[in-house]
């Protein structure tokens, strides 16, 4: 009886499998199609398909190539919406306005998209575009993405950034660094070109590391930025200079500083003033903070609610 429910439970597995693995033909290597849907095969046995995420695909071979979500199953997503928002028409391909997207198959192959792990422009842009600022994302995606250009190629994305594209996200500060912000509070620096590219998994022309997601990032953590920031001087004698309980202090005994438009890493790192471009900020008034030759760490998030609970 056991081995009985173990058949059954075998066949089971099985019908699962076929039901949701696709069959290749003939010539497992392309375009292949079940009841099911379509899938495209990438070795002569048979044995991997593209699935989980974009490819850009030249199908017909006329140089041209169209791009497809591939479900977790292999099987592209057609006439409708991907699972991260893109319209796609009836044959799988990606459109905007109902135009579908190509690229030349050159500039797709130098893409790599199933040969790397960085992150597809789409991708970039979901991610820069979170929270509040999807709304924007749809809106200008047909302006950010320049599909004549290869995704990724020696550090420069496909992505075009110009000042009005996401206004009011987008404000140009110095140099080549932007910042876009999300939930009216943090913004991402991010780094363009002289032409107005992202620039991503590279270092910058004045030699700051921009991660695969084209975001500034130290020491491993990505740099955040907020409106108003509360600050303390990384030379006073506190426990934890990185995690101050600014309600044990009054702010002249920390160093305390309230600052407007600063850049920080993630709670407690240094911060960045991307309005002077000093890599270290002087404090107030009576404050610890005497020098730009002092460091200061992002005390708190929320500045104007916390900045209350300093005073004794």
């Amino acid at each position: 009886m056991k081995l009985r429910k173990k058949l059954i439970a075998l066949s089971a597995l099985t019908l699962s499998l076929i039901m949701v693995v696709p069959t290749f033909a003939d010539n497992p290597i392309g375009w292949q199609k079940n009841e099911t849907g379509w899938w495209y095969g990438t070795n002569a046995t048979g044995t991997t398909w593209y699935h989980d995420g974009w490819q850009w695909i030249d199908g017909n071979k006329d140089g041209i190539s169209e791009c497809y979500y591939f479900d977790p199953n292999g099987y592209i997503v057609t006439n409708g919406k991907t699972p991260d928002g893109y319209d796609v028409n009836a044959d799988g391909q990606w459109t905007i306005n109902g135009v579908v997207q190509t690229i030349g198959a050159a500039a797709a192959q130098a893409t790599g998209t199933a040969n790397t792990n960085r992150p597809s422009s789409k991708e970039i842009i979901d991610y820069l575009y979170r929270g509040k600022s999807a709304e924007l994302r749809n809106e200008a995606i047909g302006e950010i993405i320049d599909t004549s250009k290869p995704e990724w190629n020696n550090g420069v994305t496909n992505i075009y950034m110009i000042d009005d594209v996401g206004a009011p996200r987008w404000s140009h500060t110095h140099g080549g660094w932007y910042y876009l912000g999300y939930d009216n509070t943090d913004v991402e620096a991010v780094a363009l070109n002289d032409e107005g590219y992202l620039l991503a998994d590279t270092v910058t022309p004045d030699g700051y590391y921009v991660n695969k997601r084209g975001v500034l990032e130290i020491d491993g953590r990505e740099v955040t930025h907020c409106e108003e920031c509360l600050y303390t001087a990384s030379s006073v004698n506190v426990p934890d200079p990185n995690h101050v309980d600014l309600s044990k202090y009054n702010d002249w005994e920390i160093g305390i500083g309230h600052s407007w438009r600063m850049s920080s890493f993630p709670y407690g790192k240094l911060i960045y003033n991307h309005v002077t471009g000093m890599d270290r900020e002087q404090g107030g008034i009576g404050s610890n903070i005497v020098s730009h030759n002092d460091f200061g760490v992002c005390a708190v998030g929320n500045a104007e609610n916390s900045y209350k609970h300093t005073k004794k």
